[in-house]
């Protein structure tokens, strides 16, 4: 057994996850359609606006992301999930996942919703349950998260979810031809063990 937040064993896999409602699975290829069209559905493309990732240029590159990660291991470069609706479960509305970052015990979780979703508190609910499997499941110490500065709605998510902002990161993250300034948002494992929900 590994010292608490060092990380978890090297066979550790994905496990499905269920909150009031949300279905939290992992992908399939039933969900290559629903993925692809909400990433490039909407005029200006507001979900791929906000993340590093530009989407996915052609189906096959979502049919290659739920093919590697239907059931991977941690340390093969993280788990992904989709995130359905309880009462729609086949129904894909975003993804989330959770990747280990440099040293064991120390993680990072990105994620996207589908806009019509947006709003909700969905994603808080999300986060939240990623961050609980991490800290149980994973035995992670710290959990990080980007937020772009031009992007509130993602730290607004975070922190409800019980992250701390660490710091401003100017000039850190490149997308679409420039260098744009982010908010690094962090959970730590005695932070999350004082929250009512943990």
């Amino acid at each position: 057994m590994r010292p608490v937040g060092t990380g978890p064993e090297p066979e550790t896999s994905s496990r499905q996850l269920t909150t009031d409602r949300l279905v939290i699975r992992g992908p399939g290829l039933g969900d290559v359609p629903a993925l692809y069209n909400l990433l490039h559905g909407e005029p200006g493309r507001p979900i791929t606006q906000h993340l590093l990732w530009d989407g996915p240029s052609e189906m096959d590159e979502v049919k290659n992301w739920c093919e590697t990660y239907a059931n991977n291991g941690f340390y093969q470069g993280g788990h992904h999930w989709v995130i359905a609706l309880a009462n729609a479960p086949t129904a894909a509305i975003g993804a989330i996942g959770v990747r280990p970052e440099g040293q064991p015990g120390r993680a990072d979780i990105g994620y996207w919703l589908s806009k019509e979703h947006w709003g909700q508190g969905l994603m808080t609910e999300a986060v939240q349950a990623v961050a609980q499997y991490g800290f149980v499941h994973l035995n992670l110490h710290r959990l990080e998260a980007t937020a772009y500065l031009t992007n509130p709605a993602s730290s607004a998510v975070l922190q409800k979810a019980g992250f701390q902002l660490e710091t401003v990161q100017r000039g850190a993250l490149f997308k679409a031809g420039s260098w744009v300034d982010a908010k690094m948002w962090v959970l730590l494992r005695p932070d999350w063990e004082v929250q009512p929900s943990a």
